[in-house]
């Protein structure tokens, strides 16, 4: 998977983007439409407010992130 990373324009969320109660997507990491599709099921949609949490893997297990809208402000 990691040689689609930065292909697309569909984010792909990852243990290490769960940061500080926020996920700190990247769009340099969003995968390409054929991958997305692949990947994609209504029931793993996310929407704002949605709480996540880190289930597998070592030392992040049980972290929590919630999905804010990101606000823009151009300087």
């Amino acid at each position: 998977m990691s040689y689609l990373k930065g292909l697309g324009t569909n984010p792909y969320i990852r243990v290490k983007d769960i940061v500080n109660l926020e996920i700190a997507h990247n769009r340099l990491d969003d995968i390409p439409d054929k991958e997305y599709e692949r990947l994609y099921s209504p029931e793993k949609t996310l929407k704002e407010k949605d709480i996540v949490f880190v289930r597998r893997g070592s030392y992040r297990i049980g972290d929590v992130g919630i999905l804010y809208k990101k606000i823009y402000i151009p300087f």
